[in-house]
């Protein structure tokens, strides 16, 4: 669900509560095939190729440990292509790359894998993962499968030494030289950001958490203290996630430009800091050597005298504390974040429409 959120295919998956002859086994979870249906459904075509990962990366010569599933023999050659092009040098590495692999998505992808922290994947294993050649653009495009092993930044089989950082975590071919690669360094931090601006909602999660723990243990089978303890362990992991990763993103890329999102109308489930915490985060932010260049917010749906409230708060803050960008503003409050003195605004449903259904 959240790599679906992030714009990456990936399966759907529900819960199923199996007896054999009256005999309760448990909840299994059951995840949705990579067949033909599904690319029909993330690609538009299933007429591409499907390779599976298991314990091998872009190098040529383990080529023969990638797996196919469906589709032409022939879009092996991409794979290989791919392999070789990450021996290019710092100016044509991306061009070259890019030629081969989707690599807007692939930055995305690996934010993906590196926010749930899961270290049996393809950034941090090369292992637990899918890799589609779509015919229709000619690139290739990574899946997640098995994502059974997160909420850690350590690998078990990683060397002695090997420690990359928390917001990187990359031991596999394609991040670990595009991390060496300043523009492309800069592209995967700026996927990051989105990725923690537009999906990852702490709130939302950690309430996801409870509701599946309520849902499932009146049927488990075996009911013991580390499946509750894991349940907790994984939510202190989400709850922190956002500030690690910032505050390291913060050391390796100094001077970004960042906004502070700030909840000015307390609404259940939006991300930001609340009003009363912005000053000290403006303050975390430049101590950091973050350019910090305002604040952004959203309204409250339904409700224009709360949106204006909140508006005015922020745009008053960043006032005070002389921030020049206020993002504020969305299709349906566009007047009011104007008035207010949005510099900002996303409309992008008033230019496109709605956005199409997961």
């Amino acid at each position: 669900q959240f790599f679906r959120a992030a714009g990456l295919p990936a399966s759907h998956c529900n819960l199923a509560l199996v007896s054999v002859n009256g005999k309760p086994l448990g909840v299994y979870s059951n995840v949705e095939s990579l067949d033909k249906h599904h690319f029909r459904r993330s690609f538009k075509s299933a007429k591409g190729t499907l390779y599976e990962g298991t314990v091998c990366d872009f190098h040529v010569r383990s080529l023969v440990r990638f797996e196919r599933k469906f589709g032409s023999k022939k879009a092996i050659a991409s794979i290989k292509n791919a392999s070789i092009a990450l021996d290019s040098d710092d100016r044509s590495i991306l061009g070259n790359l890019g030629r081969h692999l989707d690599l807007d998505r692939f930055y995305r992808y690996w934010a993906a894998e590196v926010l749930v922290g899961h270290w049996d994947g393809y950034v941090s294993n090369k292992n637990n993962y899918f890799v589609y050649f779509d015919s229709k653009s000619e690139r290739l495009h990574f899946l997640p499968w098995g994502l059974d092993q997160l909420a850690t930044d350590r690998n078990m089989f990683w060397r002695q030494g090997f420690d990359p950082p928390k917001s990187v975590k990359a031991d596999a071919a394609i991040p670990r030289r595009l991390y060496k690669n300043q523009e492309a360094r800069k592209k995967y931090f700026a996927a990051m950001r989105s990725l923690l601006d537009e999906v990852w909602d702490e709130d939302k999660l950690v309430a996801q958490i409870d509701n599946l723990q309520a849902m499932i243990n009146p049927h488990r089978i075996e009911k013991s203290f580390w499946s509750r303890r894991h349940a907790s362990s994984f939510q202190k992991f989400i709850s922190r996630r956002r500030a690690e990763i910032l505050d390291e993103i913060a050391r390796r890329e100094p001077s970004a430009s960042v906004l502070v999102q700030v909840d000015a109308v307390m609404l259940s489930g939006r991300g930001g800091c609340s009003p009363g915490e912005v000053e000290g985060l403006v303050a975390h932010g430049l101590d950091l050597g973050l350019d910090v260049r305002g604040l952004m917010t959203v309204g409250a749906p339904d409700d224009a005298g709360a949106t204006q409230r909140g508006f005015t708060t922020v745009a008053g803050m960043a006032e005070r504390m002389g921030l020049p960008e206020l993002s504020m503003g969305m299709t349906d409050d566009l007047e009011i974040a104007i008035d207010c003195g949005s510099t900002l605004v996303r409309v992008g449903r008033a230019l496109f429409g709605e956005r199409p259904s997961a």
